[in-house]
């Protein structure tokens, strides 16, 4: 009897009936998968929550300041007071913004790290998407009336807005420079335009009968007076052309070049206003006065820096690492500006607590969590050990634990809008921050049905790797001596009888039975493990998820496996067998987190979805987390890039009809993307609109409706739109339950 057959007894939870159908279903799915790369029914939008740390550009019409962003567009008042982000989920079509420029109307042009344009109106939103620089780097962007410069990574290219096509591309700037030099800024004053490459500047008079012949253009470098090659920066000041460079700050005073501070300093952007420029470099910011003094301003983040002198004569910094800053000029130092997104990039597990607050852990950037639909970041300055996370769970206290990446667990307890701390080590100890020893990686956190914490401690020194904690905080630890076969565990799962199946780095699964009484091992035994000799696909286990019919899905580094009653089998049709995490929601469906996206495996255990940056708005394609709203339906999915909320209709159905919600009322249909929605159904709920005498309109049967909510567009089983008037809305279920509604229609 192999190790598999060990895991066959006490598992059948289900009618024979069931069980065979069950069984027949994940057999058969091995022969035949059905790919929807479209949106499942019912399910809705997406929102893209993504970090403003890392700022690439800065701009502001007088009126509001525009950071570009590595996760998309702050906009944000001149007071600070006010801010919004747009992401790809409000039409970018990237959210990593490199280059920004404003059109004399007021409209804001915005470069994209894939090299998409993307044109936001004066009234705001995005109005339309270019895609004729794509795969090219752009750098930086100028309107002129209805013409748009952009450097890339060739070098110049002249867009056409008016016709909205290429007009022209400069890719030789000049003699001087080699074919294809990328362009990194520029700037057109009146009819000549300025160059910044890696190689030296380059200089034209647009009024030139051909810009794409380099003999019209004029060349500078160190040997014409730069400081250095390297031209980073271009900044137009009180008739000077002031240069950044790899080595200080240049002015062109119209027949010469004078070097005007800076020497040695890496300039990363310049701008001009009143009597100074303001000199951002990667060792702080710096203004320089026109007689060429220089005064830094008080500490400023290092490394690479955007700047900006608004209308007020107000200081703004943008951070590659450390976001927006604006100068206090009553403290004299720089401060942050705090805007309602996530400080975090990488999302690395979640769990939404009983209030409805979704808390986040991250590999690198601390713990982040949106209470209210305010994001609060918190850091090791806030309390915290380390800033690296890898875990998080929700006990039955609402506390929320966090598994670190070196430094143990740390229990957070809100009070209001403070936090309490509390660290501890795999003894159990309750120590100060300062105290709490290394190397202690809690990988998993898992709550049992008795509330009890689970703790997966990976690469545990007293070779006791799986820990469990009481409410009252009573502990037991669990050793290589009782069956745990190596301390690289990496995930847990609990299944309906309390088993623990523990996931490991090169043994695959082994499989616990503590008997119901964790802290008593006297009635503890291994029930099996599993390997590759069972038919894994490999013993690197990345995750491990129990789903409502006791099938207990394993993903791992090669592929997702299955074990029910006894035997082992394999998925395919994923879109990467590369699996970071599974996880189940409340309506059965297997979600499984790959490196190349979302597969959505339905409750059937047959029907595939699948969602990734290509055909969806997913932040990001390396997916490494998700967590389930039972309240709206949302699915949060976390990835390196930044986290997704997609809504859909998986909550858990309602006892009965009582609390059906239907809104809104009356039913508005003006550009066709309205919705009626029918809230809080009964399990096999199904749905019939009707005319006031009886004509049936549109009918959702219960195979419509994989959650506890429908929407109906407005449309009758034809797909027309109905007319304006007043229709009945009637539930049914299978137990007998019913209930009848109206809704007013209004065709605009």
């Amino acid at each position: 009897m192999n190790h598999g057959q060990l895991l066959l007894a006490g598992c059948f939870y289900h009618s024979p009936g069931r069980r065979k159908a069950l069984r027949a279903t994940l057999h058969i799915a091995l022969v035949i998968v059905l790919v929807c790369s479209g949106a499942q029914a019912g399910v809705g939008d997406w929102k893209s929550f993504t970090s403003a740390n890392s700022v690439r550009a800065l701009i502001t019409d007088g009126r509001t300041i525009y950071a570009g962003t590595a996760g998309g567009l702050v906009c944000i008042d001149e007071a600070g007071s006010q801010s919004t982000m747009l992401t790809n989920t409000e039409g970018l079509p990237a959210n990593t913004v490199t280059a920004l420029t404003l059109e004399a109307s007021g409209g804001l042009w915005i470069g994209t790290s894939t090299g998409s344009l993307a044109y936001v109106s004066p009234g705001g939103g995005v109005r339309s998407v270019v895609n004729d620089y794509n795969g090219h780097i752009i750098n930086d962007l100028q309107a002129l009336g209805d013409s748009l410069f952009v450097a890339l990574d060739f070098g110049v290219s002249l867009y056409d807005l008016k016709r909205r096509e290429v007009k022209e591309n400069y890719k030789r700037l000049g003699n001087a420079l080699n074919w294809y030099t990328s362009a990194t800024a520029l700037l057109v004053i009146g009819s000549e335009i300025w160059v910044a490459t890696p190689l030296g500047l380059a200089r034209a008079d647009l009024r030139s009968p051909n810009l794409m012949d380099p003999q019209f253009w004029t060349n500078y470098r160190m040997s014409d007076g730069l400081p250095s090659d390297k031209v980073t920066a271009l900044a137009y000041h009180k008739g000077a052309i002031y240069v950044g460079t790899g080595s200080g700050l240049a002015r062109w005073n119209g027949a010469a070049w004078e070097v005007v501070g800076l020497s040695g300093f890496e300039v990363t952007d310049v701008a001009a206003a009143g009597d100074s420029v303001l000199v951002g470099t990667t060792k702080g910011v710096y203004l320089v006065a026109g007689d060429g003094s220089v005064q830094q301003k008080p500490w400023a983040p290092w490394g690479r820096t955007a700047v900006l002198i608004d209308a007020r004569g107000g200081l703004w910094l943008g951070n590659e690492t450390l976001g927006l800053h604006r100068f206090a000029y009553a403290e004299q130092t720089w401060r942050k500006v705090r805007l309602n997104v996530p400080e975090v990039e990488v999302f690395s597990a979640m769990a939404i607590d009983r209030t409805g607050n979704l808390w986040c852990a991250s590999g690198a950037d601390g713990v982040a969590a949106l209470r209210q639909g305010q994001w609060v970041s918190l850091t090791a300055s806030d309390g915290l050990t380390i800033a690296g996370h890898r875990a998080v769970v929700v006990d039955g206290q609402n506390r929320k634990w966090f598994g670190t990446a070196g430094r143990g667990v740390t229990i957070i307890e809100e009070e209001g809008d403070w936090f309490r701390f509390t660290h501890i080590d795999t003894t159990g100890g309750r120590l100060s921050g300062s105290d709490t020893p290394a190397n202690v990686i809690v990988e998993k956190l898992v709550v049992d049905g008795q509330g009890n914490v689970w703790i997966l401690n990976k690469y545990a020194a007293n070779r006791k790797p799986l820990a469990v904690v009481s409410p009252n905080g009573e502990w037991q630890y669990f050793s290589l001596s009782d069956g745990i076969r190596e301390t690289a565990v990496t995930c847990m799962a609990i299944d309906q009888r309390g088993w623990k199946w523990i996931g490991m780095q090169n043994e695959g699964v082994v499989v616990l039975d503590d008997g119901g009484t964790p802290f008593d091992k006297s009635d503890d035994q291994i029930r099996g493990t599993l390997t590759t000799a069972d038919g894994l696909f490999n013993n690197l286990i990345r995750s491990i998820a129990v789903d409502s019919d006791g099938v207990v899905w394993i993903g791992t580094s090669q592929g997702l496996n299955y074990w029910f009653q006894g035997s082992v089998g394999g998925r395919g049709g994923l879109l990467s067998d590369d699996i970071n995490v599974i996880a189940v929601d409340f309506r059965n469906n297997k979600w499984v987190g790959t490196s190349a996206g979302v597969s959505v495996l339905s409750w059937d255990s047959y029907t595939w979805t699948h969602y990734s940056t290509d055909n969806s708005p997913l932040v990001g394609d390396n997916v490494q987390c998700f967590a389930f709203d039972a309240n709206t339906g949302y699915v949060y999915i976390g990835t390196e890039s930044g986290l997704s909320r997609l809504e859909t209709p998986f909550t858990p159905p309602k006892p009965d009809l009582s609390q059906v919600l239907a809104y809104p009322n009356p039913f508005v249909i003006r550009q066709g993307n309205e919705r009626f929605h029918i809230h809080n159904l009964a399990d096999h709920s199904s749905v019939r609109i009707l005319t006031p005498d009886g004509l049936l309109v549109r009918y959702f049967s219960q195979q419509e409706i994989p959650g506890s909510w429908v929407e109906w567009d407005g449309r009758n089983d034809r797909q027309e739109y109905v007319a304006s008037g007043v229709y009945l809305y009637v539930i049914y279920t299978e137990s007998g339950l019913s209930r009848i509604g109206k809704v007013a229609v209004i065709r605009h």
